[in-house]
């Protein structure tokens, strides 16, 4: 018995599994069985639509704040096979899932091994590889080798079937979270940029390498990061050398990072960078800074003690303009729109002044 996809034809969210099961059908919904509540549970906790839940099975249409979701197969009904061929999969993808995928989707989360190779992948490496290298990436439309192509401007976002849990496989339960609390980012406009295409790089390698002479000749920088509420994604990161201000994505952040800090005469200066923004870029493969490191807030908290050392305080104590505070819009400018990433820039040039001033502070009290 085929199961048709529910939720409207204009949803922003596509959930896409592989196939309905003995509940699906009966019920005539999709993800209503054991796995797909383990699937609702996570999504609702990492903020996605979700199915509600109610003495152990799931009911009712996939929403969050009243704005619904679709959710489909790639197999309109059970194959009898537990991991059908590519071709197969390639058929059914074409046939059944794609007239059918709403076209309106900004994020589609691929749920499982069929969904990824019909909408990202196209083939795996291995029977064995299965979808751990995929699991939780972000990937744009533009760079999907599926069976079928996304929407435009859409991402797909692959993980784990949640009937892997159910067996016992609590190692992908990390991954799955993660994939879904991506989902949740793409949807609040806090998308974590994708790796550069090799045309990208060119013009981020230029940028890089005047950024690195601006920093060789004054002999320091100044960083600021901007990330997720919970600090586990780096977003974009502002740099600054004088008057002069870069902001890059999140990929390019850790690239250009590297380079600067991998040079013994160039300081690093920044406002909790001890703490919060090189451990953040440590976690990601950057080194230490082999020229040392400047905390704006250290320095603050012996200067004036008993007083408050966020960036707005200390930059009107300090310096005659004090910064836009901007951090209360976080939840409706987002950082990759113009205004988020001037506020980064921003950010990164008051450091920079900051540890001027302070420093001649410092120099006077010794």
């Amino acid at each position: 018995m085929q199961v048709a996809p529910d939720g409207p034809s204009n949803a922003s969210v596509a959930y896409v599994t592989m196939e309905p099961g003995e509940l699906e059908q009966r019920r005539m919904l999709n993800l209503v069985g054991p796995s797909g509540c383990k699937f609702w549970w996570m999504a609702g906790a990492e903020g996605m639509p979700a199915r509600a839940l109610a003495d152990g099975e799931a009911h009712g249409p996939a929403q969050l704040d009243g704005k619904r979701a679709w959710v489909g197969n790639v197999f309109a009904s059970p194959t009898g096979k537990e991991k059908p061929p590519a071709s197969m999969v390639a058929e059914s993808a074409q046939s059944w899932l794609l007239p059918r995928l709403p076209r309106t989707a900004r994020v589609i989360v691929a749920i499982g091994r069929e969904a990824t190779l019909a909408l990202a992948t196209g083939k795996l490496a291995s029977r064995r590889q299965s979808i751990e290298a995929h699991c939780a990436s972000v990937i744009p439309a533009a760079q999907c080798a599926g069976f079928i192509r996304p929407p435009t401007g859409s991402v797909v976002i692959p993980m784990r079937h949640p009937s892997a849990l159910l067996r016992g496989s609590d190692e992908w339960y990390p991954s799955s979270r993660l994939a879904l609390r991506r989902a949740a980012l793409v949807l609040r406009g806090m998308l974590p940029a994708p790796p550069p295409r090799r045309e990208q790089l060119f013009a981020v390698r230029e940028q890089a390498a005047t950024v690195l002479r601006a920093a060789t000749s004054s002999g320091a920088v100044s960083i600021d990061l901007e990330t997720t509420r919970d600090a586990s994604e780096i977003l974009i990161g502002g740099f600054c050398v004088d008057e002069q201000v870069w902001v890059f994505d999140a990929h390019d952040t850790l690239y250009v990072a590297s380079l600067l800090f991998a040079n013994p005469s160039i300081r690093v200066d920044g406002q909790n960078h001890v703490t919060f923004d090189l451990p953040r870029l440590a976690e990601r493969g950057v080194r230490w800074p082999a020229g040392g490191v400047r905390d704006t807030r250290w320095m603050d908290g012996k200067l004036r003690p008993r007083m408050p050392h966020n960036l707005a305080h200390m930059a009107a104590h300090w310096l005659p303009w004090a910064p836009p505070n901007w951090k209360h819009l976080s939840d409706g400018v987002s950082v990759f729109s113009e205004q988020g990433r001037r506020y980064c820039g921003l950010d990164a040039w008051y450091t920079w002044h900051l540890a001027r001033v302070m420093e001649e502070q410092f120099e006077q009290a010794a």
